[in-house]
């Protein structure tokens, strides 16, 4: 008896030892996570660890390589030998040497999961370079110009390799400015209907307008009212920005998508979420805002912060959601672009006016009910997440993939 005694307490503290090692384990995995993931609709950094005999037997993945060679270097530290039966994204197993992707569909949806029934989470449209991390089935799993992370179906991307992205993005392109779109005609049928601020290949000019290329190749004629070269979209929106205009060309392009529908996970002028609608709006002043409200609302630190809803300058963006408890942290739940005197136009239902003034006629008292803060846009430099044509990798010759976003929280 004495014996059985022994061998249960030995047994005893054999488990708890391994369950502490276990936590312990799981504890360091946490930690890298949230030191180089914080926010998981960015980046991925997936990593599971399994305890043999004091060897660790790592999987999992990440497209971050500094993450991957930090994370062995922590748990050597910590005493474990590493057995490494990780990887690296892209995935050049599935992918091979076409690890960048052009939107070849005029709104392409970006799914949670490789499934027709997963939940839409954003789209992007025609010409948007993307990054390609990996293949599964019919589906690719891509990260879109503004980090944003998901998966979109094989058959609506050109994938294409380094080099081909590179002269893709030397070439001469024009960007669709028309709120309706631009149609693409050739022999008098329509080829497609390219939503406003997507982008397509200059071929040459005719009596009316542009013959372009689109990412599959097809060729067509746009007319040239519904477009502008992006040369002169770049050296419009730098004069913009130097002279201060920023706020009034954004609120012009929000007034033109009056009406429009809101649909979650929307980012086209056919529709749009409530953030979708405001960084469609920047975005034709070409500056890049993160793509939803919670990511918007930590681009500035909370000095930067406006509680009072009528001293929110025109183009600053207002927050709504749950104020913090001391049970819980603040919720950023909808985003609003100010026209200044408590005024915004926002995508809810639809796109449309609304007022945080009581003596208003537009006073919405369910929107006032919950606002939180305003802070004050556009975005400039120091920042963070940032961004415009000019310094997204995205968009260079050669593409590189994005700088890490480090919001000053994580939302």
């Amino acid at each position: 008896m004495r014996a059985v005694r022994l061998l249960l307490s030995l047994l005893a503290c054999s488990f708890s030892a391994s369950v502490a090692a276990s936590e312990r384990l799981e504890t360091l995995l946490k930690d890298h996570r949230n030191q180089w993931a914080p926010d998981a609709r960015t980046a991925v950094v997936r990593f599971s660890a399994d305890v043999r005999n004091n060897r660790v037997h790592l999987t999992g993945e990440t497209d971050i390589p500094a993450a991957k060679t930090d994370l062995i270097a922590r748990l050597e530290s910590a005493g474990y030998r590493v057995n490494d039966a990780s990887h690296l994204l892209p995935d050049v197993a599935t992918l091979g040497q076409r690890q960048w992707g052009l939107v070849r569909v005029p709104v392409a949806p970006l799914s949670s999961k490789p499934s027709f029934t997963a939940s839409q989470d954003s789209q992007a449209l025609m010409g948007t370079p993307v990054r390609l991390l990996s293949r599964q089935g019919g589906w690719y799993r891509v990260q879109l110009p503004d980090g944003y992370i998901g998966w979109m179906r094989r058959a609506q991307i050109t994938a294409v390799t380094t080099r081909s992205l590179a002269e893709h993005n030397r070439s001469r392109r024009l960007i669709v400015t028309a709120s309706e779109g631009a149609r693409v005609v050739a022999d008098n049928q329509t080829v497609c209907r390219v939503p406003m601020g997507s982008l397509v290949r200059f071929v040459s000019d005719t009596a009316d307008g542009h013959v372009v290329a689109l990412p599959d190749g097809r060729l067509g004629r746009v007319d040239a009212v519904a477009v502008e070269s992006l040369e002169s979209f770049l050296k419009r929106t730098r004069q913009a920005k130097t002279a201060g205009n920023v706020a009034k060309e954004v609120i012009a392009r929000a007034r033109s998508l009056l009406g429009q529908p809101y649909l979650w996970g929307g980012t086209s002028a056919s529709g749009m979420d409530c953030s979708g609608f405001v960084q469609l709006a920047y975005r034709l002043s070409d500056y890049w805002l993160p793509r939803d409200a919670s990511q918007m609302a930590y681009t500035k630190v909370v000095s930067a912060r406006r509680t009072d809803p009528l001293k929110a300058a025109p183009g600053d963006l207002l927050f709504f959601g749950l104020k913090a408890t001391d049970a819980r942290s603040e919720r950023i739940q909808h985003v609003g672009l100010s026209l200044g005197k408590g005024r915004m136009i926002h995508s809810l239902d639809d796109v449309h006016v609304a007022s945080l003034d009581p003596a208003d006629s537009d006073y919405d008292s369910y929107e006032a009910g919950r606002f939180l803060f305003s802070l004050p846009m556009p975005v400039g430099s120091g920042d963070a997440c940032a961004a415009s044509l000019d310094d997204n990798g995205f968009y260079q010759s050669p593409p590189r993939p994005l700088t890490p976003c480090r919001p000053y929280k994580t939302p």
